[in-house]
């Protein structure tokens, strides 16, 4: 836990818990944690890698989510997001998507097995992001180090089941920045 002190009441303050908070509610309001995280960070491009795409069937707990039947197939695909492209670079994000590839548009279909868009891009706007849950993270991995955030959420379009996502935000680049640099329409009220 990084610990800060408040100057004004000599308190300590749990600096990783407050913007992982603040940023919380900015998630649960996007249709793009890409772009939320960007605005964050306030850096100019954070970049999609693809770890690992797959095709596979899809269990009863991931059929009943994505409303399909049990055995039907998907795409699998993990990435990180992360700021520069070389060795040093910040690793933000992973990503997962499993994809109910069938239900793409042809177009959509190539890009995602070219593996090197991000799954937001590839849906364009009509796509709806539906954030399920949000927690506390406390685990760490060897991709981005100590994580912070695991989100839930749901990619549809005109109603219909595209993707379930599960999202791992990291610490690291959380303190990459001081919160009270946020952008006055970011602040909180009052």
């Amino acid at each position: 836990m990084i610990k800060t002190t408040d100057r004004l009441h000599g308190t300590h303050v749990d600096e990783l818990g407050h913007r992982a908070e603040r940023l919380t509610t900015k998630i649960w309001d996007t249709d793009n944690l890409t772009s939320t995280l960007t605005r964050w960070l306030r850096c100019g491009k954070i970049h999609y890698v693809l770890q690992h795409q797959h095709n596979c069937v899809l269990d009863a707990d991931d059929a009943t989510s994505l409303r399909m039947a049990t055995g039907e197939p998907a795409v699998r695909r993990t990435g990180l997001l992360q700021i520069g492209q070389d060795k040093s670079a910040l690793i933000v994000a992973t990503v997962t998507a499993l994809v109910a590839h069938h239900r793409l548009e042809p177009d959509e279909r190539i890009a995602l097995d070219a593996g090197n868009v991000p799954l937001g891009e590839i849906l364009g706007r009509d796509m709806k992001r539906h954030t399920q849950t949000v927690d506390r993270a406390h685990g760490e991995d060897l991709v981005g180090g100590q994580q912070v955030l695991r989100v839930a959420a749901k990619a549809t379009r005109y109603g219909t089941m595209l993707a379930l996502l599960t999202e791992t935000v990291y610490a690291r680049p959380l303190m990459h920045r001081v919160p009270g640099e946020l952008p006055r329409r970011w602040r909180p009220l009052g």
